[in-house]
């Protein structure tokens, strides 16, 4: 009887759809693996065969608006840079979406700064409540799950 519960209990964790947050450092040890993803969603930009090749400019506009909201919800929540970085923040994100626009994975850098670990929990809480929250508005042909991955600028 134990056995058949663990065996329900394991399988709904792998069925369910929980976002999941990581910098490309610690990704590895959170098992999340790049190459992976990348097999399984699709580009949503860069090629012919990208998802939103018909529609890069809707794409871009979408994408800088949904990354934009993040960016909000930081200054909201009144989330304060470390000291000697105040003004402009550059990282690097590869967000991976599902179909209907939620996010599955988000994967960051931020350049030339380190967090501290209650910062960096934190900003991670907070990107995590702005995940389950905000989709990207976009229909997807095919419903594909797909990949965008660009620079960022956070200001203060």
């Amino acid at each position: 009887m134990t056995k058949f519960f663990f065996f329900i209990a394991f399988s709904l964790a792998l069925t369910t759809n929980a976002q999941q947050i990581s910098t490309f450092k610690q990704a590895p040890a959170k098992n999340i693996v790049i190459t992976q993803l990348d097999s399984v969603y699709a580009p949503a930009l860069g090629d012919s065969n990208a998802v939103f090749a018909a529609n890069e400019e809707v794409f871009i506009q979408a994408y800088t608006k949904f990354v934009q909201g993040f960016g909000q919800l930081l200054a909201d929540s009144n989330f304060v840079w470390p000291t000697e970085r105040k003004g402009e923040i550059r990282g690097f994100n590869r967000v991976y979406f599902n179909a209907d626009g939620s996010v599955a994975f988000w994967v960051y850098s931020l350049k030339k700064l380190e967090l501290s670990d209650s910062d960096q929990i934190r900003f991670e809480h907070l990107l995590l409540c702005y995940c389950q929250k905000i989709k990207l508005k976009m229909n997807t042909p095919n419903q594909q799950k797909y990949v965008q991955c660009a620079p960022v600028l956070y200001r203060e």
